[in-house]
C-alpha cells in the first residue's frame, strides 16, 4: 500500500470500515431504494512518513458526482463567515481569471472579483449557468482544460476526492511549466488532525479516498514544486488553506536554447585541437566534437595511454605531445584546475587553452609565462 502522497511504503491499516455506500450525493426518495445503493470498501491507512491518510481500497471507476451535486450543509453562520473570510483572502490575489474545479452551484465564485470559469461535473453546472457564470460540465484534466497566463485555479473540498493527488497536481504544474504559463492555486481540503486525535468514525467516507494533515499536504506539494506562499489551519482546525504558485514556467526553454547551440560549436573549432580528456565524462564531449581524423586527445592519466577512447579510433596520447601551436581543450571543466597545473609542471605551451559552456568556447586563464 504507497502513500498517494509521498510515494512511500512505510503504511499501516488503522481502521478496516467496511462497506459504506456514497455519502453526499446517493440520498434516494425511498426505503427501498435507499437499501439496495453500491457498498464500497474503505480501508484507512497512515503513511508513517508524511502522515498521510488515506483509503486503500478506494474504487476510482465510481462516479461520485455526476448526478444531483454535492448536499453539503453549507449555510451555518460559522461556516459562512469562514467562507467569507477564505474569499477575502483570494481577492487579495494579483490575478487575471477565476478558475474554480469543483465549483458546484457557484456560491464561492460569486464572493470573488473579475472573470471567472467554472468547471462542474454535477447537475449544479445548471444553476452556474443560470448565474451567468461560464462554466464547462465537466471533470478538470490537467493538461487538457485551459489554462491562461495569470490564472488563480481554486479547489475548494475538491482534492480530497482526488484518488491520485500527485498526478493531478503534478500534471498541473508540469503543463504550466511546459508552457510558460505562471498561475496560482488556493486548495482547501478537510484537516484530518482532529478526527485522529479524538477516534472520530464519522470521517471516513468513501468520498474521500485522501485525508491531509499539514504534514502530508506540504509534501505534496513539495513533491509537485509548487511554490508555497501560505498553509494554515481553519475553522478550529477542521480544515487547512493553501495558497501555492507555479512561476518561472520558460526555465525550460532557456535550456533547450542553450543546448541547441551545443552542436553549432562543431563548425568553430580551431585546427591543430588537443582535446584533454579520453574517457568517462570526456567520451560525451568526444563523441560530439571530434573529428576522428584530424584531432588528437590525450589525457593526465597514463593508465589510458595508448588505449581507444570508446567507440572511437582516436587513441589517447601523453600530453608531452602538445605543442606551441596547439589549441587544448579541456572536455570536463570540473577537472580544469587540476588539469592546467599538470600543464605547468609539464612545461606545456600550448597557443590557447579553452573549455565549453553552454555551447561557446572560453579561454582559460592558462598563461604558458606561467610555466
Amino acid at each position: 500500500m504507497r502513500c498517494p502522497v509521498c510515494n512511500s511504503n512505510s503504511t499501516y491499516l488503522l481502521y478496516a470500515v467496511g462497506k459504506l455506500p456514497l455519502s453526499v450525493s446517493a440520498l434516494q426518495s425511498s426505503a427501498q431504494d435507499s437499501v439496495k445503493l453500491p457498498m464500497y470498501d474503505i480501508d484507512i491507512c497512515v503513511c508513517e512518513l508524511c502522515w498521510h491518510v488515506f483509503n486503500a481500497s478506494f474504487d476510482e471507476t465510481v462516479d461520485q458526482y455526476s448526478g444531483d451535486g454535492c448536499t453539503m450543509y453549507n449555510a451555518g453562520e460559522a461556516w459562512s463567515h469562514h467562507v467569507q473570510r477564505v474569499a477575502d483572502y483570494v481577492n487579495l490575489i494579483p490575478r487575471g481569471r477565476v478558475v474554480e474545479i469543483g465549483a458546484g452551484d457557484g456560491e464561492f465564485l460569486e464572493l470573488l472579483d473579475g472573470p471567472k470559469l467554472a468547471y462542474e461535473p454535477s447537475d449544479d453546472y445548471h444553476k452556474l449557468c443560470h448565474k451567468g457564470i461560464p462554466a464547462h460540465r465537466a471533470y478538470y484534466t490537467p493538461g487538457v482544460e485551459d489554462v491562461e497566463q495569470n490564472d488563480l485555479i481554486v479547489m475548494r473540498h475538491v482534492l480530497e476526492h482526488i484518488h491520485k493527488p500527485f498526478e493531478f497536481l503534478d500534471d498541473l504544474a508540469t503543463h504550466c511549466r511546459m508552457s510558460g504559463i505562471d498561475i496560482n492555486l488556493v486548495v482547501e481540503v478537510p484537516c484530518v488532525n482532529n478526527a485522529l486525535k479524538e477516534g472520530r468514525i464519522e470521517d471516513w467516507t468513501f468520498e474521500h479516498p485522501n485525508h491531509f494533515t499539514l504534514t502530508s499536504l506540504r509534501t505534496l506539494f513539495m513533491r509537485t514544486g509548487l511554490n508555497v506562499h501560505r498553509i494554515v489551519e481553519m475553522y478550529n482546525g477542521e480544515v487547512i488553506l493553501a495558497h501555492v504558485s507555479v512561476y518561472r514556467g520558460s526555465g525550460h526553454l532557456d535550456l533547450q536554447q542553450k543546448f541547441k547551440q551545443i552542436t553549432k560549436l562543431k563548425t568553430k573549432l580551431p585546427n591543430n585541437v588537443v582535446f584533454w580528456g579520453g574517457a568517462g565524462k570526456s567520451t560525451m564531449i568526444l563523441h560530439e566534437y571530434a573529428l576522428e581524423s584530424l584531432d588528437r586527445v590525450v589525457d593526465s592519466d597514463e593508465r589510458k595511454w595508448g588505449k581507444y577512447v570508446p567507440g572511437l579510433p582516436l587513441r589517447i596520447e601523453t600530453p608531452d605531445i602538445i605543442g606551441e601551436n596547439d589549441t587544448v581543450i579541456i572536455t570536463t571543466n570540473w577537472r580544469e584546475e587540476d588539469i592546467l597545473a599538470d600543464m605547468r609542471r609539464r612545461n606545456l605551451k600550448p597557443a590557447k587553452v579553452y573549455t565549453i559552456k553552454n555551447g561557446e568556447l572560453h579561454e582559460s586563464a592558462f598563461s604558458s609565462e606561467d610555466c
